[in-house]
């Protein structure tokens, strides 16, 4: 996750040009008034919501390997409400970084 703040940097050295990284806040449910980032907010919240058992079924074995099955799914299913719930204004961050690559002279 944190290697994602040093891409701009390992694309410039190794020779990639206009390098540009961009950061985003996508927010996780449709709560915002404007309604580009409701519709975004909707996007994200079904995403999130039909990986979220995947996702964290694997990090949390990891984290915890006590954990049952039916215990993951009912974090799962707590989480996925809580995204869902509109007085929670979360958002998430996205970076993105571009760069062209040098046309050889």
């Amino acid at each position: 996750m944190n290697l994602a703040l040093h891409f701009a940097k390992l694309l410039f050295e190794t020779g990639f040009e206009d390098v540009e990284r961009v950061v985003h806040v996508w927010p996780t449910n449709c709560w915002p008034r404007e309604e580009k980032y409701r519709a975004i907010g909707q996007l994200a919240s079904r995403v999130i919501g039909a990986d979220l058992l995947g996702i964290s079924s694997a990090l949390l074995k990891r984290g915890m390997p006590d954990l049952e099955r039916e215990q993951v799914v009912a974090l799962c299913e707590n989480a996925e409400r809580d995204f869902c719930n509109e007085k929670f204004r979360v958002y998430l961050r996205s970076i993105s970084v571009v760069g062209r690559k040098p046309v050889s002279s």
